[in-house]
């Protein structure tokens, strides 16, 4: 018995210290950081500045999509990049227009400037944004972007040639769109127009428009109503920024630009 006894007594020692070489011990890798989908696709309007008042003569607004960072500082606008997890932010603003506005205007596009290049973290709390800095100090706020046609009325501003440009409507001409419930009317130059309209999310399209039948006496006139009804008739998507519209075409060509006819 005391003979088995000494010889057990080294193979278990050795089991235990021995390392396994079948399974061998490894770390696991702490979960890999997602980037967040909150910010994707949203739009935003410029709700406070701590400490800067707002002049409130143009929409402050902000963008998100697919990685960039897009909108307007109220005098210029700008096109960027931005990076999100679940709570950080990182925007850079990039170039933009260089467009001159009085003093007060541009004081309050750089101080929006810097509020966004500050911002490191976010908080999205119903249709507010905040963005917050690295001490959690806020460094603007938000309000979220109306994105529904139904009930609003909009000026054209400039329409799809269709001869590869955009040109701005005729001085003193009135074009207009008026959105209802599934309708559209409005002016298209000389005549009245109304007909259906579908908008799901950011998509729409125009169904087969009616018209009235004055015939314009003016060439230029006459021109633009063609291109408008054709410019309508190509619209994909509808892109919003504070009071501005923008109706594009399936490959991203702009087709229509407008502005709110009740904020004028």
């Amino acid at each position: 018995m005391a003979f088995k006894f000494q010889r057990t007594v080294p193979l278990l020692l050795l089991a235990a210290c021995a390392p396994s070489t079948s399974q061998p011990v490894t770390e696991t890798p702490a979960p890999a950081i997602q980037p967040s989908a909150a910010l994707d696709g949203t739009g935003w309007i410029l709700a406070d500045l701590p400490e800067v008042p707002l002049t409130g003569q143009n929409d402050l607004t902000l963008r998100f999509e697919q990685g960039r960072a897009s909108g307007s500082d109220g005098c210029n606008r700008f096109m960027g990049q931005y990076a999100a997890t679940a709570s950080t932010v990182k925007i850079n603003a990039g170039a933009g227009t260089q467009m001159a506005c009085p003093p007060e205007v541009m004081s309050q596009a750089v101080a929006y400037r810097n509020a966004l290049a500050n911002a490191q973290g976010f908080r999205i709390e119903g249709n507010t944004l905040t963005l917050l800095d690295g001490s959690g100090q806020v460094t603007a706020r938000f309000r979220s972007q109306p994105e529904s046609l139904a009930g609003t009325s909009w000026r054209v501003t400039a329409i799809n040639n269709q001869r590869g440009g955009v040109v701005s409507v005729v001085q003193g001409s009135d074009v207009s769109m008026t959105f209802a419930d599934g309708t559209v009317t409005g002016n298209a130059s000389c005549n009245r127009y109304n007909g259906p309209v579908e908008q799901s999310g950011d998509r729409i399209r125009f169904g087969a428009l009616a018209s009235t039948r004055r015939a314009c006496t003016d060439e230029a006139l006459n021109q633009q109503e063609k291109s408008f009804f054709a410019a309508l008739a190509t619209a994909a998507t509808a892109r919003f920024e504070g009071t501005q519209l923008e109706l594009r075409t399936a490959d991203n060509a702009l087709a229509i630009s407008a502005v709110r006819a009740d904020t004028e």
